[in-house]
């Protein structure tokens, strides 16, 4: 039989090498694809971190974030106790402070001393301190009636430094002596003060400091029994016995006439001398 020939009409071996060629770039468009969807999932893969440490991540901050909360609530746990604990003393201090700092505080010292003779009849020693204002004052008169005052402004904490000593010498604690004899001079001390709202005043006298202070002796006591108005000789010789020297007077005494600067004291030396010329 006659070989049948491609109809040119039907493509024959153009229309198999084009439908190989279409195979062919459809595999070529297949494979190209996956391996862009490789590459797409190898740089999704590389943009996130493994799972294994994202978890890890995970459980290190759900653990941080409790504990720093922890500590911020203790600490303001601590700071509202410790003001509750220290906010009323420390309180109370400033007020207390304050309250010695605006109150009022004054000193005042006297010494007042009488001769029974002689041409000076008195003298007198003031010392105050009026809220950090401080002064002294001499005066002295004679049998006349004359009275001679000499003041001085005294200048830092003198006064106050006066009134410690005379206060460690027993201001506040010696009591009045009774006189030894109607012609002994007689010294009478008197102290005021006032200080954070409270104030105190006494005042004692007393003679011859000097004795006090040197001269006397001890005080002995008697015991009678009732059924023997005359004490026995064993009663004589088992008498109680008690110190009454006080060198305390006398120190009193001195630190009136001690006080003030140089020039008052020669301006006191010159009035003394000049009354008792007279």
């Amino acid at each position: 039989m006659p070989r049948q020939q491609p109809c040119p009409g039907y493509g024959g071996e153009d229309d198999s090498e084009a439908a190989r060629q279409g195979v062919s770039s459809g595999a070529r468009s297949e494979e190209h694809a996956k391996d862009k969807a490789a590459d797409d999932s190898t740089i999704e893969r590389a943009a996130s971190p493994p799972r294994h440490i994202a978890d890890s991540l995970r459980r290190t901050i759900m653990r941080r974030f409790p504990v720093t909360a922890f500590i911020v609530v203790l600490a303001v746990l601590f700071a509202v106790s410790g003001w509750q604990l220290y906010a009323h003393n420390e309180a109370a201090r400033f007020h207390a402070v304050d309250a010695v700092r605006t109150s009022k505080s004054s000193i005042v010292l006297k010494l007042h001393v009488v001769y029974p003779s002689g041409p000076i009849a008195t003298e007198d020693y003031e010392l105050v301190d009026d809220n950090g204002k401080s002064r002294a004052t001499y005066a002295v008169g004679d049998r006349k009636g004359t009275i001679a005052t000499f003041d001085e402004i005294i200048h830092g904490y003198a006064v106050t430094f006066a009134f410690d000593k005379l206060v460690q010498d027993g201001i506040w604690e010696l009591n009045t002596k009774h006189p030894r004899t109607l012609a002994d001079t007689k010294y009478t001390v008197t102290i005021q003060q006032t200080a954070q709202g409270e104030s105190g005043q006494r005042t004692f006298s007393f003679t011859d400091p000097h004795y006090w202070a040197v001269a006397a002796g001890r005080q002995y006591h008697i015991r009678l029994d009732a059924h023997k108005p005359t004490p026995s000789e064993a009663d004589l010789l088992h008498l109680d016995s008690t110190a009454i020297a006080e060198p305390r007077y006398l120190k009193i005494v001195d630190d009136f006439s001690a006080f003030g600067s140089p020039a008052f004291h020669r301006t006191v030396a010159s009035a003394r001398a000049k009354l008792l010329r007279s």
